[in-house]
């Protein structure tokens, strides 16, 4: 039919002519027109679509940060105002108590008057005795080995 390369044929045949050539619906690699097009054609429209697509979810992700973050900050501002003073001095007295307990149980235990727990002997106690053990056992089985002789 004419004689351009393969790939610029299809994309000049999705209008349908060549140099205003039309090929009665035909191409020429035999087969109708649809056929020959097609493949370029989808391969634009999908390029072109997806584009789109992340360009609008890009958006749409954006706005909706944007507005999260708005209604959290009215959110916080609410709570605020809704937390009255005298929540707060509550709290505040709350936490002084507590430390002033702390402090007192701390100057007693330094004055000795509430004991420390004692510490249990721990695993390494334990073991060091075990150690002890087997030592006097082989001990006991040399004097009897040696008193057999």
């Amino acid at each position: 039919a004419c004689k351009l390369p393969r790939h610029q044929l299809l994309t000049t045949m999705s209008y349908g002519s060549i140099d205003g050539n039309s090929f009665g619906g035909r191409n020429p690699f035999g087969g109708p027109t649809r056929q020959g097009y097609q493949p370029v054609e989808r391969r634009e429209r999908e390029k072109r679509g997806k584009k789109e697509r992340e360009r609008k979810e890009r958006e749409v992700t954006e706005r909706r940060e944007r507005k999260g973050y708005r209604e959290k900050r009215g959110k916080r501002e609410k709570q605020d105002r809704a937390e009255t003073e005298r929540e707060r001095r509550d709290r505040e007295r709350k936490k002084e108590e507590e430390d002033k307990r702390e402090k007192g149980e701390k100057n007693e235990r330094q004055r000795g008057t509430i004991k420390r727990k004692k510490r249990k002997t721990g695993v390494r106690g334990r073991e060091e005795k075990r150690e002890e053990r087997q030592i006097e056992r082989k001990r006991e089985e040399t004097d009897r080995g040696e008193r057999q002789r």
